[in-house]
């Protein structure tokens, strides 16, 4: 860029150039770079190295006029907005961008005279560069250059504005269709929508089972009937970019073909050491089914075991630590399931049984408790030299005397599995001293 003495010291050529027919030359190099589709092919620094009667200044308050170079810039590449005319006595050019629903920022501000440094503002992110005539460059840009851009050019005397609007070209993106119900009752009417982000507003085209069937953004389906499930894909192309992407399949079904009512049955209890299996039932096609342990998978080893796909669960035999609540998940390749929790309960014990005897010297007496490691908790039953203690106390309290010597029995018995284990500890009592013999 030049003042007004820039402008004094043109040559008579120069001069007798209309400004109106400079713009139009400006205009038409522009014109001539807009068929040409990749930034890579555009000549920048045939831009950049514009002489000095290619810039030019115009007195009239009007609107300040740009050339965007390339007319349609891309994402990652660059653009060059270039002002063809400018009040006669500009010292100074501001760049601001103003984002939708934003204020407008500051990008750079370029003293022309007396010539000096550019001054950056809040909206400058480092990408941007400001040239002596006044032309910003941005590279590389990003979707969020696509803004208002606004020039402000300041004279000794007066200051004129103009804008102009950049649109980066991107996408598209990954299109999604929504709704996502793979799960539809018989004869009613699906509308499915393809979005996907793009500039310009992508092409859309839609696919089942791979067959190309309609286009644009909505898809109508009436009367929906077995010939009209499959998998669907939306196509949504860019065709400025000539950039294509697809969306994950999107499965339409019967709403019958779809996992529902996962139910496990079997046996709730079962007896350690013997065999147990629980079963997983479920509506749909082509079930396939997994396990939960308290929300932890199920996985096989040398006595858990699966059968029939994985619908029946196998524990040969089973053991104390199975004990838990069980879930059956069932799925297919659109839809799932999962049942309530099944509680299985492992009957199991006694271990062998203990008697745990304390003496109190103070009070002259012996308590002895039995204990034995089973579920349900064991029933007990104690004898005294053979014979059955008539009251059968949880606790046997013993006074210290020679009477009380002999051999004492505990007995426990698991209700449910009627497995008995006993143990005998002897006791002599001589002048109030103990002697414990376990035997």
């Amino acid at each position: 860029m030049r003042g007004n003495m820039k402008h004094e010291a043109r040559s008579t050529k120069h001069e007798a150039r209309s400004t109106k027919h400079e713009a139009q030359s400006t205009k038409h190099k522009a014109q001539r770079r807009r068929h040409q589709p990749e930034d890579d092919e555009w000549d920048f620094n045939e831009w950049d190295e514009w002489e000095d009667d290619d810039f030019h200044t115009a007195q009239a308050e009007e609107p300040i006029p740009f050339v965007v170079v390339p007319p349609e810039p891309m994402e990652n590449g660059e653009v060059l907005l270039i002002p063809l005319l400018l009040p006669n006595d500009t010292i100074s050019c501001t760049w601001l961008r103003k984002l939708s629903g934003a204020q407008a920022q500051i990008i750079v501000t370029v003293v022309l005279l007396p010539p000096g440094s550019n001054t950056t503002g809040p909206g400058y992110t480092w990408r941007e560069t400001a040239y002596p005539n006044c032309s910003l460059r941005i590279k590389p840009l990003g979707l969020n250059d696509t803004a208002t851009y606004t020039l402000v050019a300041g004279g000794a005397t007066s200051s004129n504005s103009g804008n102009v609007s950049l649109k980066v070209q991107d996408g598209p993106e990954v299109p999604v269709i929504r709704p996502n119900n793979a799960c539809n009752e018989r004869h009613i009417n699906i509308i499915l929508t393809c979005r996907a982000a793009s500039y310009p507003e992508p092409q859309y085209t839609w696919f089942r089972n791979g067959v190309r069937i309609d286009s644009g953004p909505k898809l109508f389906i009436e009367n929906f009937n077995e010939n009209q499930t499959g998998i669907y894909v939306c196509e949504a192309m860019n065709e400025l970019l000539q950039k294509r992407l697809r969306s994950d399949v999107q499965h339409i079904r019967l709403k019958e073909s779809c996992v529902s009512d996962v139910n496990i049955s079997g046996s709730s209890e079962g007896i350690e050491g013997r065999n147990i299996s629980l079963n997983c039932t479920a509506k749909g096609d082509e079930v396939q089914y997994s396990w939960m342990k308290e929300n932890q998978p199920v996985n096989e080893d040398e006595r858990i075991s699966f059968a029939n796909n994985n619908q029946t669960l196998n524990f040969h035999p089973c053991h104390r630590t199975d004990a838990a609540k069980y879930k059956c998940h069932a799925h297919n390749n659109y839809s799932s399931d999962e049942s309530d929790f099944f509680g299985l309960s492992i009957v199991y014990g006694p271990d062998a049984p203990f008697i745990n005897e304390t003496v109190d010297i103070n009070q002259e007496k012996i308590s002895l408790t039995c204990v034995a490691v089973a579920f349900p908790a064991t029933e007990n039953k104690w004898f005294f030299n053979g014979e059955p203690v008539l009251d059968n106390p949880k606790v046997f309290v013993l006074e210290i005397f020679s009477k009380n010597s002999g051999n004492y029995t505990c007995q426990a018995t698991n209700p449910r599995s009627n497995l008995t284990l006993e143990t005998s500890l002897e006791i002599d009592m001589i002048e109030r001293r103990t002697s414990l013999r376990r035997r």
